[in-house]
């Protein structure tokens, strides 16, 4: 498996949100993780980033544990909930902001291209105020994208839309990710999301990620 979870453990303020829970995913995998809020959807991806530690357990990607490794060196991509874009950078220096470390040509390079898989060229020096919720969403996802992660993280990624949008972003969503064979795990509460988008579906339940069998995918 190219995400492993093994047995892992995590409580906040006394409160155990996930015992012994185990979870994997397939190089390329799309996978939703269903539930309402409070479930421990986020915290679970938190726990994945680094920002929240696990007391017990362990975390693989490609072989190599993470468990143990600040989120700076887990190569982890993270789209939040409400895109946290910054206000004052234009959507080229937002997409551009987490490949400072790459070379100039290979920055404008990976720039072109997200902002063409995005379709955001005619986007690229508007701020984040001048655009449509579907097209701050597009930044935010260039944004991760373009460092290459090894997983994608996507928090709620359609909460903020209005419904008559959803279907179409839904659909150039999993045409971005299947065209870079990204890896992705995203949570919703929407089982109409997961259908849209999802190769597989869980749910945390009992303190325990489980695949739901009859997603009707």
């Amino acid at each position: 498996m190219y995400l492993e979870v093994k047995d892992i453990d995590f409580s906040f303020k006394d409160e155990t949100i996930l015992k012994e829970a185990s979870f994997s995913m397939k190089k390329g995998e799309i996978v939703a993780l269903l539930g309402p809020s409070g479930s421990g959807k986020s915290t679970f991806l938190r726990v994945l980033t680094g920002l929240a530690h696990i007391s017990r357990g362990q975390l693989f990607i490609h072989d190599e544990e993470i468990t143990k490794l600040p989120p700076e060196k887990r190569h982890i991509g993270m789209v939040f909930q409400d895109y946290a874009l910054f206000p004052h950078m234009s959507v080229k220096q937002n997409i551009m902001f987490g490949i400072e470390h790459l070379k100039k040509d290979d920055r404008y390079l990976q720039l072109h291209k997200m902002l063409k898989l995005t379709n955001l060229t005619d986007k690229c020096h508007k701020y984040p105020h001048q655009l449509s919720g579907g097209e701050a969403q597009r930044v935010a996802l260039a944004r991760s994208l373009a460092a290459s992660p090894d997983l994608l993280l996507l928090d709620e990624p359609f909460s903020n839309l209005d419904t008559e949008l959803k279907a179409g972003i839904r659909l150039e969503l999993k045409e971005i990710l299947s065209s870079l064979d990204t890896t992705c795990l995203f949570v919703t509460h929407d089982i109409e999301d997961a259908r849209a988008i999802a190769d597989s579906v869980y749910t945390i339940e009992n303190y325990k990620i489980k695949k739901i069998e009859n997603a009707n995918m």
